[in-house]
């Protein structure tokens, strides 16, 4: 990795992962469910051959920077659709002749990010990816197509300060979008999420976070007998410690799979995070 001319260009390039510098979840905040950490997981369901870490590949990024809220950002990546990221452990550093590659710009803007702003911050992303491969029908197994593609709006703005300037207690509201229009070999081609945190929420919690979020996933209408899948979530991160965080959490699934004939799922869970 490489900062050029003032640090008005940055370029990298090696085994990295698409979702380290794209397609990535709200600043400060996550999630138990997969949905949007580490990384918009719709996407993932359509290209396989996406990464997300802690999972690598081979690909390289630029990201210019005009002004200080604006930067355009430009990656490709190998993309190999057969590849099990749950099984492929970290040497498997081979290209093989059928995989494809995978390209993805992107357009950020942040919102009072400069030292000295003292309004409300916020990030606004929109772009736009395509992926080379073959995809099969999802409603025959004997066609195939050359290509996939997919356009993506991400967004988190702070809406209320506890505190004074600086302070990172308060109110903040997150979104997301995700569109892929072929609906022959998409699995999700609509994707959106919003929801809201609150760090500071319980007096002298400082440092703990309360969060809510809804996913909603609907589903190709040339895969019979699934519609939509829409999951509830409401967590609250306890920073323990610096370097200790215990995060309880509670999830509803509604038509689990996209499936009205599967009953209703609640999901009670906790996720633990240890900084070293």
């Amino acid at each position: 990795q490489q900062s050029l001319l003032d640090g008005w260009l940055d370029v990298k390039a090696g085994r990295i992962a698409t979702g380290t510098d794209f397609l990535s979840s709200p600043a400060d905040l996550s999630m138990v469910n997969e949905a949007l950490n580490p990384i918009v997981l719709a996407i993932q369901k359509n290209v396989p051959g996406v990464m997300a870490p802690p999972n690598t590949t081979w690909g390289g990024r630029v990201i210019a920077r005009p002004t200080g809220s604006l930067s355009l950002s430009a990656g490709a990546f190998y993309s190999d659709p057969a590849l099990n990221q749950l099984t492929a452990n970290g040497t498997e550093f081979g290209i093989s002749g059928s995989a494809g590659y995978f390209v993805i710009g992107e357009a950020a803007y942040r919102l009072n990010s400069e030292t000295g702003d003292t309004s409300l911050p916020g990030r606004y992303r929109a772009g736009g990816y395509y992926d080379s491969n073959e995809y099969t029908f999802l409603n025959n197994a004997g066609r195939q197509q050359t290509g996939n593609y997919g356009f993506f709006l991400l967004g988190e703005q702070m809406v209320y300060r506890d505190g004074g300037a600086g302070s990172a207690r308060g109110l903040s509201l997150f979104g997301a979008l995700i569109y892929a229009p072929e609906q022959r070999i998409n699995t999700l081609p609509w994707f959106a999420s919003a929801g809201a945190s609150y760090r500071g929420l319980v007096p002298g919690r400082d440092r703990d976070t309360a969060g809510f979020a809804l996913y909603y996933g609907a589903f190709s209408r040339d895969l019979p007998g699934q519609t939509y899948e829409l999951v509830l979530e409401w967590t609250y991160a306890i920073a323990v410690t610096r370097w200790l965080t215990v995060q309880p959490d509670l999830q509803y699934v509604i038509n689990p799979g996209g499936r009205s004939s599967v009953g209703n799922a609640l999901v009670v869970g906790a996720q633990l995070a240890v900084e070293f």
